[in-house]
């Protein structure tokens, strides 16, 4: 068993890496031939340098590290996340307590009860014990989805609105026809993305372990 999980946690790791590699021999090779107008990756690195080095860097509101922007665009993400929890904790509450709640799983717990050597405990126990873990990857799977969903509409709402994040500078940067930075922001906000799924792939593979 440590074997194969420890096969997945390198597979998780050396895929990306060969797509990303693979993407940036692509990415090189055609803003040499088919579109000339695209700037190479070395002309990338060397515009955007300034945001890369120092990530946390204040120059101005629309002039900060790349990390800054991404930072202020996670802060509006995790206030959604939060205003979410709130609303929807207490009614998650008087549903779990209410008669239809218990109705709607009242088939389920008549299967698991002869079959469960917990069948002598109350039925909270039994949801929990039984049908929560059975239902932990569908649940973490529309946690993954919609944090993915999340991520995307704050950074296009910036871009209306123009505010202080990597939305905001994505936009600025359109505007201003600087296309090394706008190459940054579609990368970071490509790699934002990522880290964000498998630190949630990482809390569901915790629950399970427990």
């Amino acid at each position: 068993m440590t074997k194969t999980k420890l096969r997945f946690d390198i597979s998780a790791v050396l895929l990306p890496a060969a797509g990303a590699l693979l993407l940036l021999a692509l990415w090189a090779a055609t803003s040499g031939t088919v579109s000339k107008n695209l700037p190479s990756p070395a002309k990338t690195w060397e515009v955007s340098r300034p945001f890369v080095v120092a990530p946390f860097e204040k120059r101005g509101e629309l002039d900060q590290g790349i990390a800054r922007f991404a930072w202020y665009s996670l802060i509006l993400v995790a206030k959604g996340y939060a205003i979410a929890l709130l609303l929807g904790a207490p009614l998650g509450f008087i549903l779990g307590w209410s008669k239809l709640f218990a109705k709607s799983f009242d088939p389920i717990i008549q299967v698991l009860r002869p079959v469960s050597p917990l069948a002598w405990l109350p039925l909270g126990l039994v949801l929990f014990e039984k049908s929560h873990p059975a239902a932990l990857p569908y649940m973490f799977t529309g946690f993954r989805l919609s944090l993915g969903i999340a991520w995307l509409v704050i950074v296009a709402v910036e871009m209306l609105t123009g505010t202080p994040g990597i939305g905001g500078f994505l936009w600025q940067e359109y505007n201003s026809l600087i296309y090394e930075h706008i190459i940054l922001c579609i990368l970071t906000i490509g790699i934002v993305g990522f880290v964000l799924d498998r630190l949630m792939s990482a809390v569901e593979l915790r629950l399970k372990a427990v």
